[in-house]
């Protein structure tokens, strides 16, 4: 029978050598103490400039969102005596009561407050065209 060494001796059995000096962790109370790695938590520049710039995207898709929204707002809730047709061009006016009004004559057919030029798309919104 085989004689054990005791677990405070650091032999490897494949080597038949003694490996203590070798080990890249301490092997006896005496060996002097590994220190945990400083692990650096900072964000680092290019990955905080992306977060930077995702968001300024995202603060102006919102903000083109919540327009496109108050324009379609303004326009389902304007007067009109018509069905509006996907893709047609339609004039959005003020009359003097601050009422709107949407139309198919332009602008330049007679005299009234325009307030936008406006095409209805098949999502059922209104954009505002320039």
């Amino acid at each position: 029978m085989k004689k054990k060494k005791p677990d405070y001796i650091v032999f490897d059995e494949k080597s038949k050598k003694y490996d203590a000096s070798i080990r890249k962790f301490p092997t006896s109370l005496s060996a002097p103490n590994f220190s945990s790695l400083e692990v650096n938590k900072t964000i680092p520049f290019e990955c905080r400039d992306y977060f930077e710039t995702k968001s300024l995207e995202i603060n102006k898709e919102i903000e083109r969102l919540v327009n496109e929204f108050e324009w379609t707002k303004l326009i389902y809730n304007s007067e009109y005596s018509f069905q509006p047709k996907v893709g047609v061009k339609y004039y959005l006016y003020q009359r003097k009561d601050m009422s709107s009004f949407l139309s198919l004559i332009s602008p330049n057919e007679w005299d009234k407050k325009l307030i936008g030029k406006f095409r209805l798309k098949s999502d059922g919104r209104w954009v505002l065209e320039n």
